[in-house]
């Protein structure tokens, strides 16, 4: 297709056709809604840490329940922050060395926040703790961030 998304057909690509006049709508509620996240090192091998958007300086406005946290493991002595996200599809990360155990894929591209498109090269099993794993994690390259999907 003109996108370049594998899972859009030339009939309903809209860089074709046009877009619906629900997108911008849709679109400006989605980015309304995006989060921050901020990364940190800590100190223990798993933890949640929280991040405070509100401004130090109380003159400023605080837009309560904004706040998020970062999901930070260890791995052999190197900090790996993941950002729990609630909007990823799927647990992501860009890093094949995360993986404890190997499957193939069951998708072949995702797109992120801001639309473009980025291959699925693997999937499989990453383990934080002996009793801490995700399953069903996509390997994605060229990430910037590892997502860990909440609902």
């Amino acid at each position: 297709t003109k996108c370049g998304n594998p899972q859009h057909t030339i009939e309903t690509c809209f860089q074709v056709h046009g877009y619906p006049e629900w997108w911008k709508e849709l679109k400006a509620r989605k980015q309304a809604r995006r989060g921050k996240a901020t990364m940190v090192t800590v100190e223990s091998e798993l933890s949640l840490v929280p991040q405070d958007e509100c401004p130090i300086d109380t003159t400023m406005p605080c837009d309560e329940g904004k706040n998020g946290y970062v999901f930070m493991s260890f791995k052999q002595g190197q900090p790996s922050g993941w950002i729990i996200d609630s909007w990823a599809s799927y647990h992501m990360t860009f890093d094949p060395s995360d993986f404890v155990q190997s499957s193939q894929p069951q998708r072949h591209s995702v797109t992120n926040a801001n639309g473009v498109a980025s291959s699925v090269t693997g999937a499989g099993v990453v383990a934080f703790s002996p009793i801490l794993s995700l399953s069903n994690t996509l390997l994605v390259p060229f990430l910037s961030n590892k997502l860990l999907l909440v609902g």
